[in-house]
């Protein structure tokens, strides 16, 4: 994953680690504790902070709008994308630090990526 940065646009921001994590686990691969996958769930977005880079100065609850009341959509896109959950492979090395590991494993899933929905959500009405 790319280092955060607050000048990311909608789009890059659906590959970096997204915002404000409060549940994280541990998935040791192949029963190792020094090989693992740590998944981190995100929860909501601060736009405050989130587009701080815009130079806007927002106050608490607030979020970008224009006079119209519309929004700009790569702002609307860097919040979807900044939802979701981290998936990471990391692993322990010899220095006795963790480290990511590139791996096929590591990815995204935000608020627009695609997935199918099964069982008895699959027939509401409500999506």
């Amino acid at each position: 994953m790319p280092a955060f940065s607050l000048d990311a646009s909608g789009e890059a921001q659906a590959n970096q680690v997204g915002s404000h994590h409060n549940g994280m686990h541990f998935f040791p691969l192949d029963g190792s504790s020094h090989d693992s996958l740590l998944v981190l769930n995100h929860e909501y977005v601060e736009p405050r902070f989130l587009h701080a880079a815009a130079g806007l100065a927002l106050h608490r609850n607030d979020f970008p709008q224009n006079a119209d009341g519309s929004r700009d959509a790569d702002q609307v896109r860097k919040e979807l994308n900044a939802h979701g959950v981290s998936v990471m492979r990391i692993r322990k090395e010899d220095d006795d630090q963790w480290h990511m590991v590139e791996d096929r494993l590591n990815r995204r899933i935000t608020g627009l990526t695609p997935m199918h929905l099964a069982g008895p959500v699959a027939a509401s009405s409500m999506w």
